[in-house]
């Protein structure tokens, strides 16, 4: 009897100890949980192939998110035409006649990756959706609103620091651009309705394809650690959230037009939200910066008739690099020192007070 029980319980810390569940020990499984005391990049490691599924996922959501582009422009340009519009794309490839409209449209396209990444979160790798969101399985919604505040901040110091710039040094696009004209409250209100209600969702659904599937899913299709010398070094190198990082953000870059110091300010953009979103244990630190960012820009297109300018991208003087770089590091400064002071949990197990109770994730009581 002993030796049974013996043997028991070392299958039973086997089993804890492995990453997924065992088909011999949970015959239907249908979501797998993770052990405790796993950071976020990790929360993708709750298969075999990791490899495998990330990129059957990651066809999924093109796949998907090619196929609702093509309705989204189908409707837009049906509702046009019931409207006495044009039925065909206008010059340059736009949709719609109209740069709010066109903005709205562009933005609801890319809000579309959001529900189709939770998808192939659930379908593909099996493990709960809102392992993607946090450590402990959904939004810490007090959480974002706090790091909105430090967001809004940030943002401040930006607009700030970007009129004192532009007056003493002023770039040569400053001193060609004709003198802004507002646009009065009328016009000013509707579009700016707009702008933060659909940013919202364009911004979320950004951080939960980079920083969250894409950063999850590179981080699980590293190797663990091996024996010897090369194995060792390879863990060591792999094992930390970097290589995922770099790479995710490397790939949030590609999608921009920009060039220069263009480029640079948008990976540094997605490296320190990577970051941040390691370091925080989910993506409601990026989230608030990003829509936070995205909304104070499009508001100034807004308020000066400028929506059409809002996909123009190209190069960026060293004064707007300067005036992105320095609130970006202090939104990270500052959210890094609040997250340690509130104890915010950044692996899986058990729930404090501020988590409440963990949902899909697997959590230990204490």
């Amino acid at each position: 009897m002993t030796d049974q029980n013996s043997e028991r319980r070392a299958s039973d810390q086997e089993f804890a100890e492995f990453p997924y569940p065992r088909s011999e020990r949970d015959a239907t499984p249908s979501v797998a949980s993770v052990p405790p005391g796993t950071p976020y990049h990790h929360l993708a490691r709750v298969r075999p192939r990791n490899w495998g599924r990330f990129l059957l996922g990651t066809l999924l959501i093109v796949a998907l998110c090619i196929g609702a582009i093509n309705l989204i422009e189908m409707g837009a340009l049906l509702v046009q035409t019931a409207l006495g519009g044009p039925s065909s794309p206008g010059p340059g490839g736009a949709t719609l006649q109209n740069s709010v409209a066109e903005f709205a449209l562009s933005s609801a396209i890319l809000g579309v990756f959001l529900p189709i990444v939770l998808l192939a979160v659930w379908a593909v790798q099996r493990r709960p959706i809102g392992s993607v969101s946090s450590v402990i399985g959904r939004v810490r919604w007090r959480w974002l609103l706090s790091c909105c505040g430090v967001a809004l901040v940030a943002i401040m110091v930006q607009n700030v620091l970007s009129g004192v710039l532009n007056t003493v040094v002023p770039s040569s696009a400053v001193q060609n651009a004709a003198e802004p004209q507002w646009v009065g409250w009328g016009a000013f209100l509707p579009t700016a309705a707009i702008v933060v209600l659909v940013t919202v969702f364009q911004a979320s659904a950004e951080e939960y394809v980079f920083r969250g599937w894409l950063l999850q899913g590179i981080a699980g299709c590293f190797p663990r650690a091996r024996d010897g010398v090369v194995g060792r070094t390879a863990a060591a190198v792999f094992g930390t959230p970097w290589p995922a990082i770099l790479i995710s953000a490397a790939a949030f870059a590609s999608i921009h037009g920009y060039t220069g110091l263009g480029m640079l300010d948008i990976f540094l953009f997605g490296a320190v939200l990577g970051w941040l979103t390691v370091r925080t244990g989910g993506l409601e630190a990026g989230i608030a910066f990003h829509v936070i960012f995205n909304i104070n820009a499009f508001l100034f297109m807004a308020a000066f008739g400028q929506m059409g300018a809002a996909d123009d991208q190209g190069g960026v003087p060293w004064q707007d690099f300067v005036t992105f770089c320095v609130p970006l590091a202090l939104f990270a400064g500052m959210t890094v020192r609040r997250a340690r002071r509130r104890g915010l949990r950044t692996v899986t197990g058990t729930a404090t007070a501020e988590d409440r109770t963990p949902v899909g994730v697997a959590a230990e009581a204490g």
